[in-house]
């Protein structure tokens, strides 16, 4: 803890943030045909920062693994998410749910060959990071 005047700094460097990680698997989901792209993502980042299998995911959250295999390929909509998904995501403090939640609402609007509109999207609300969302997901 710091004492107001004290010369003492206990900010410690911040967690990276992980909503473009989430731009660049729903990026890599869309052309695979993905229903909703954005909230596969989204189910997979969710998995990932648990570290458990699909079946264990699956057990720990009293859920099957068909409905965790579901909204891993994108047969879950965003909003139909479970949610200890968004639970995870938020507790994680590492995902902006808000632009996630845009993002998704930007690809059921746009044809899958809309990749321009994406970009210029993209390119707004990660300002400054030097997006380029035509490049290949890292999968």
């Amino acid at each position: 803890m710091r004492v107001v005047g004290s010369v003492e700094d206990d900010r410690r460097e911040p967690e990276s943030d992980l909503t473009l990680l989430c731009l660049r698997l729903a990026e890599g989901f869309r052309p695979e045909g993905y229903q909703h792209p954005v909230a596969a993502a989204v189910a997979v980042a969710a998995r990932g920062i648990t570290g458990l299998g699909q079946t264990e995911f699956a057990e720990r959250f009293g859920r099957s693994e068909v409905d965790v295999e579901a909204a891993e390929t994108g047969a879950v909509a965003f909003v139909e998410l479970p949610a200890e998904v968004g639970d995870i995501l938020e507790a994680s403090q590492r995902f902006d749910l808000l632009q996630l939640a845009d993002l998704d609402r930007a690809f059921r609007r746009l044809p899958a060959e809309s990749d321009a509109v994406v970009v210029d999207w993209v390119q707004g609300q990660f300002a400054g990071l030097a997006v380029d969302a035509r490049a290949r997901a890292i999968r």
